[in-house]
C-alpha cells in the first residue's frame, strides 16, 4: 500500500512539472529530460511510471478529468460533471490537445464516452423510478445522449472552445433537459 501512495504521488508530480513546463513551452518541445530535471527526478524514474508524454497526458486526463465525472455520478449531477469536463479542457487546453494529436478524435471520444453514458444512465435510473421503462431502453437512451454530448463536446474543442464552458452548458442543457423526461414518458406510453 505504502508503495502505491509513493508511486501516485510520484505520478502527481511528474504531471504537475509537464503542466509548469507547459506554461512556457509547446508540447512539441518538451522532452522527458525537461521534466524530469523540473520535478528533481531521473528518467529512468519517468520511464517506471510512464511510456511516454503522450502516456503521461492520457493518464493526467483520466486521473483528473474523468475521475470527476466518476465522482459526479455519484451525487447524480450530470450538469455539474459537464461543466467540469468543458472547463477542464479549457484549462488544459495544450494538453488535451496533446491527447487528441497522440491518439485521436476517436480514443478520447471513447474515454469519455463511458463515463458519460454511466452519469447519464444514473440519471436516468433516477428520473424513471415510477416509470414502466424497459432497462434496455434506458441503457440506449444514455448511450445516445452520451454520444451526442461527447460529440458536441469535441467538436468545440477542436473548433478552438469559442463559447465559454458555461455558454456550451447552457446549449447542452436547453438542448437535452426537457427531452429525456419526454422520451421516458414516451417510452412508457408505447414500449
Amino acid at each position: 500500500m505504502k508503495q502505491n501512495v509513493s508511486s501516485l504521488q510520484t505520478k502527481k508530480l511528474i504531471a504537475e512539472s509537464l503542466k509548469s513546463l507547459l506554461r512556457t513551452k509547446p508540447l512539441e518541445r518538451i522532452t522527458i529530460s525537461d521534466i524530469s530535471d523540473t520535478c528533481g527526478i531521473n528518467r529512468k524514474t519517468f520511464y517506471y511510471h510512464f511510456r511516454d508524454v503522450y502516456d503521461l497526458i492520457e493518464w493526467i486526463f483520466k486521473e483528473e478529468a474523468i475521475r470527476t465525472i466518476k465522482d459526479y455520478t455519484l451525487h447524480d449531477d450530470p450538469k455539474g460533471a459537464l461543466t467540469f469536463v468543458l472547463q477542464f479542457l479549457s484549462d488544459n487546453a495544450q494538453i488535451c490537445r496533446g491527447l487528441l494529436q497522440s491518439m485521436g478524435r476517436d480514443h478520447l471520444r471513447l474515454l469519455l464516452h463511458k463515463d458519460v453514458a454511466h452519469l447519464f444512465y444514473s440519471f436516468i435510473r433516477q428520473h424513471s423510478q415510477d416509470l414502466s421503462v424497459p432497462e434496455e431502453y434506458k441503457e440506449f437512451l444514455a448511450c445516445y445522449y452520451a454520444d451526442a454530448i461527447v460529440s458536441a463536446i469535441l467538436t468545440w474543442f477542436e473548433n478552438g472552445m469559442k463559447e465559454s464552458p458555461g455558454r456550451l452548458i447552457q446549449f447542452l442543457v436547453l438542448t437535452n433537459e426537457d427531452s429525456i423526461q419526454a422520451a421516458l414518458k414516451r417510452a412508457e406510453a408505447l414500449l
